[in-house]
């Protein structure tokens, strides 16, 4: 699984809240989320929402990352996410498996040969599988 745990600290009316959850990445990125969801995960964790003044004190605390799990390793450093250069790594990963999957395909139905002799038709199969997968 390709996962990061979230977690902050924050003190509201004389109460300790340590909310933590674990973010799958995937989802994550296949969503297109941003910062704000993690802080409405953290949130949820705790049984809050936008609309409690914990809510509002919560946020202006930084998350603290850590676990990185699957592709995220190497990304975490003191706490804090390379989040550009891990949705990188994240993009060039789901691309390698589409690729790898389109290339399995592919062989069942012609010969190596075939494909090297015929780069676009390698090109045409990769986007219809993009495409059927969009649908």
């Amino acid at each position: 699984m390709n996962s990061i745990d979230a977690e902050l600290e924050f003190d509201f009316k004389g109460e300790r809240f340590s909310p933590c959850v674990t973010i799958d990445l995937d989802a994550y990125f296949q969503a297109d989320k941003d910062i704000t969801y993690i802080y409405d995960l953290l949130a949820q964790s705790i049984g809050l929402n936008e609309h409690r003044h914990e809510y509002d004190v919560m946020v202006m605390h930084d998350v603290v990352f850590s676990q990185p799990q699957g592709f995220a390793q190497g990304f975490v450093h003191d706490g804090q996410v390379d989040w550009q250069g891990l949705k990188q790594a994240w993009q060039t990963n789901i691309e390698k498996s589409e690729h790898d999957e389109v290339l399995e395909l592919a062989k069942s139905h012609f010969s190596e040969q075939e494909l090297a002799d015929n780069p676009k038709l390698l090109q045409a199969l990769t986007l219809a599988y993009k495409q059927n997968k969009k649908a």
